[in-house]
């Protein structure tokens, strides 16, 4: 007995033990019909000619959970850059084992090395129970089907490509280096076979140059769209125009819908940076000048690119030119600045960090003088510098930093074998705060230094 034979005898087996038999699908060529497992009409009559609306649109994804029953799981997107011919079949349906599997057998074996990849779609359209993986893998053995299977439980993927109620399989869908479908055929008449063998070597014998370009100009459009998504326009602008001058000016050969998505994407950033510039100008006529400046920028920086962010950046420029316009634009960030820098101040007052907040005044004086918060500054530092509790705490703070840096620099003397250096910087400490801790711990280093000065 022939191994077909031997699987053949085994899947009736399975068949037997799980529920009757199917009725001998002997439909002639067109499409499968309405018996067990079909989706479509009455056996025996043939699929009228499809006119797909698919035609030059993506392939999208296969919509089969990971279920895989034959060889490796495939996607649209990795396989890009080879053409892809999916086959929609069904277990029951006798035109797809005699006919179109057959053939996408073919197909496989004379192109695979060419450039192509088969992908099989088995839909699931009857009674489940006589179609159990196991059952079906070694249907698949049986027919020594080469490439990888799926199965379309709930008919997921095949409804999104419809042709009409009566007729579901076999289907054959045909897919360029570029993910765009070239080929959208049901049933199997004799002339299908051969412009389905015609459209997979058209797609094959694509020049590598302009497949290439095409495959750049797509992704740029997908990277743009979701881009625009996300909401950084900027981006998205600028890869969304190098895909429509790749697709315009280069004849890059994407998807008619995909090229349609690109320039309504650019129409729409464009529109968006217009009605944020005209927001802008408003403020600008209003002499916000402040708030329009800071419009603007967000224009030139979130809409990089647009007409609006070049139109904003000359705007920029005109305010800053502007004498009126520029003094009430720096006032306003002087004001900002001193608010904050006041807040920051009290803050140090709060826990007593007078030198921190005397400087925090004196920073607001200097930085901000076209702001009244600055004479308030002024004469805020004039106070803490009179009040004796302040006096004390600048005291003991400069202390602190003075003899912190002397023994500072009397240690790094001391390590360099610079003995007479390190001596005067412990006497500075000293001389100048005697009676504190910092003079004590002087003293110890300095009678260090002198032994080590004498060699004793």
């Amino acid at each position: 007995m022939s191994l077909r034979m031997a699987l053949a005898v085994g899947l009736l087996i399975l068949l037997a033990g799980s529920a009757p038999l199917p009725a001998q699908d002997t439909q002639p060529p067109g499409g499968d019909g309405a018996g067990a497992g079909g989706d479509g009409g009455a056996g025996g009559t043939p699929a009228p000619p499809v006119e797909s609306e698919f035609l030059g649109k993506e392939f999208r994804d296969f919509d089969v959970e990971k279920d895989w029953i034959q060889g490796p799981a495939s996607d649209p997107r990795s396989l890009r850059g080879r053409v892809v011919l999916v086959s929609f079949f069904e277990m029951t349906g006798g035109i797809c084992e005699a006919y179109s599997l057959p053939h996408a057998k073919e197909l496989h074996a004379q192109f695979r090395e060419k450039g192509l990849t088969v992908v099989g779609v088995w839909s699931v359209l009857g009674n489940e129970a006589h179609q159990r993986p196991e059952m079906a893998q070694a249907w698949f053995q049986m027919l020594q089907l080469p490439f990888p299977i799926a199965r379309d439980r709930g008919r997921a993927t095949i409804e999104r490509y419809p042709v009409n109620k009566e007729f579901r399989t076999p289907m054959t869908i045909v897919v360029d280096r570029e993910g765009v479908i070239r080929l959208h055929a049901l049933g199997y008449e004799p002339e299908q076979r051969a412009s389905i063998a015609e459209c997979v070597e058209k797609c094959i014998g694509q020049d590598p140059a302009e497949a290439a370009l095409a495959r750049a100009a797509t992704q740029d459009a997908e990277q743009g769209l979701k881009a625009q998504e996300a909401g950084d326009f900027a981006a998205a602008y600028g890869t969304l125009r190098r895909a429509r001058a790749a697709i315009e000016e280069k004849k890059a050969k994407v998807a008619p819908d995909l090229a349609e998505k690109v320039t309504i994407a650019i129409d729409q950033i464009e529109s968006q940076a217009k009605v944020a510039l005209d927001a802008a100008a408003a403020l600008v006529a209003a002499k916000k000048f402040s708030e329009a400046e800071t419009a603007l920028t967000e224009v030139k920086t979130k809409f990089a690119g647009t007409p609006a962010a070049k139109e904003a950046e000359g705007k920029i420029d005109a305010i800053h030119q502007d004498p009126e316009a520029n003094a009430i634009v720096e006032a306003t960030r002087q004001s900002a600045a001193a608010a904050d820098l006041w807040k920051q101040a009290e803050a140090a007052e709060k826990a007593k960090a007078w030198p921190k907040a005397i400087g925090l005044y004196r920073k607001i004086v200097e930085t901000c003088p076209l702001v009244t918060k600055a004479a308030e500054a002024k004469q805020r530092i004039e106070d803490l510098e009179k009040d004796p509790e302040v006096q004390k705490a600048m005291k003991e703070e400069q202390a602190r930093a003075d003899c912190e840096k002397w023994l500072r620099n009397g240690d790094n003397y001391f390590k360099n074998k610079m003995y007479e250096k390190a001596i005067v910087e412990y006497k500075r400490v000293i001389e100048k705060y005697p009676g504190t801790a910092f003079a004590a711990t002087a003293r110890q280093k300095m009678a260090e230094a002198e032994k080590k000065r004498k060699g004793t």
